[in-house]
């Protein structure tokens, strides 16, 4: 109940029951935790893990306050979500990798050092903190990418949604030399910039048209205008 579960190099594996703790961590130094139906849920202590991934088929992974931390392994889920309150999800090297389930933080960050972040349908959505990702992509087929205030930072990896939008409050875009590409979703901010150093934004569908217009009209140099043709001429 309030007790950690620590592991040196063996795995959890359980089938359908659940991991419930109220203010004790789970620990493990090179073991996975796996199940097949049953959900992770803990108040207050986080998950930390050195090398061993958590898999999970349909269960969800909630979190109160504490963080996930892995080393060099990855989450994996088929359906089940990642929710967490304020505890933030860190890992070195591994993926997050999600069939149908959202991530859901309400303040703590998203960080990667190179591992990916890929989504089949299932949303990320944070309402204050970051997704810093050094040189993995952010990669969803259908759900859309929330954030209330938090930026999105990339160094290298590019955000590739097919059909859903970015939506952001007040928190800016930030990616190094990676691309933004997006089928037929928008990106929307309230008044956060989107900075790029080198990357391009590709929207196939969306709104590309409107800012086009828009660079033409506000950041073109020499608008063409019926007087100012007629005062070249």
């Amino acid at each position: 109940s309030s007790g950690p579960i620590t592991l040196s190099s063996g795995p959890i594996i359980m089938s359908s029951g659940p991991i419930t703790l109220s203010s004790g961590p789970i620990i493990m130094s090179s073991g996975p935790i796996t199940l097949s139906s049953g959900p992770i849920t803990l108040s207050s202590g986080p998950i930390i893990l050195s090398s061993g991934p958590i898999t999970l088929s349909s269960g969800p992974i909630t979190l109160s306050s504490g963080p996930i931390t892995l080393s060099s392994s990855h989450i994996t889920l088929s359906s089940g979500p990642i929710t967490l309150s304020s505890g933030p999800i860190t890992l070195s090297s591994g993926p997050i990798t999600l069939s149908s389930g959202p991530i859901t933080l309400s303040s703590g960050p998203i960080t990667l050092s190179s591992g990916h972040i890929t989504l089949s349908s299932g949303p990320i959505t944070l309402s204050s903190g970051p997704i810093i990702l050094s040189s993995g992509p952010i990669i969803l087929s259908s759900d859309p990418i929330t954030l209330s205030s938090g930026p999105n930072t990339l160094s290298s990896g590019p955000i590739i949604l097919s059909t859903g939008p970015i939506t952001l409050s007040s928190g800016p875009i930030i990616m190094s030399s990676n691309p933004i590409i997006m089928s037929s979703g928008p990106i929307t901010l309230s008044t956060g910039p989107n900075t790029l150093s080198s990357g391009p934004i590709t929207l196939k569908s969306s709104c590309f048209g409107f800012v086009f217009l828009w660079l033409f009209y506000y950041a073109f140099p020499f608008r063409f205008s019926y007087y100012s043709w007629t005062a070249w001429h």
